[in-house]
């Protein structure tokens, strides 16, 4: 497994992100679920698609130059999405927090519909983030893609020799 190309890598995490819309798909199509797990699988089939559709693109432009700024650019469009809908959980939280303690529950309820579904589009883009990271940590380890992903393609620097100055004769 060790001696996959980055490339390969991701024709894998391509192949699996197919699966994962095929088994959403049959959860979505099943009205077995309560209206809940539907919603969840909804969200995440939504994210995977999303993944699958830019991945693709990825892969088909077939210039191996871009490829790793083509997924940094995709995992960093995941994360800002993930940041996206962790602060509008966070505000639709408070505010149904608020409505709870007014006693307004048919307000309440709305908004706990609109909660599931806003989690489980933060757990499913979190998770792409998660598998992409991971792609991109196998092909150059050593580097930590949990701080600033913009610095996961620098090129390491050989440290410096250090230069000790000799004093210098004055002649005269």
């Amino acid at each position: 497994m060790e001696d996959q190309t980055f490339k390969s890598r991701l024709v894998e995490l391509l192949s699996k992100s197919r699966k994962a819309n095929r088994l959403y798909s049959g959860v979505t199509r099943s009205h077995k679920g309560s209206e809940f797990a539907e919603s969840q699988a909804s969200e995440w089939q939504t994210v995977n698609n999303d993944l699958t559709n830019h991945l693709s693109e990825i892969l088909d432009k077939d210039n191996s130059k871009t490829l790793n700024s083509d997924v940094l650019n995709l995992l960093n469009a995941f994360s800002a999405q993930g940041e996206t809908t962790d602060s509008e959980i966070n505000s639709k939280k408070a505010r149904l927090v608020a409505i709870a303690e007014a006693g307004d529950f048919v307000q309440s309820s709305i908004l706990s519909r609109e909660l599931v579904t806003l989690r489980a589009r933060s757990q499913a883009l979190q998770a792409a983030c998660t598998e992409i990271k991971s792609i991109m940590k196998r092909s150059r380890p050593g580097i930590d893609t949990t701080e600033n992903q913009q610095e996961i393609f620098v090129p390491i620097e050989k440290p410096q020799a250090k230069v000790i100055q000799f004093r210098q004769r004055h002649v005269g």
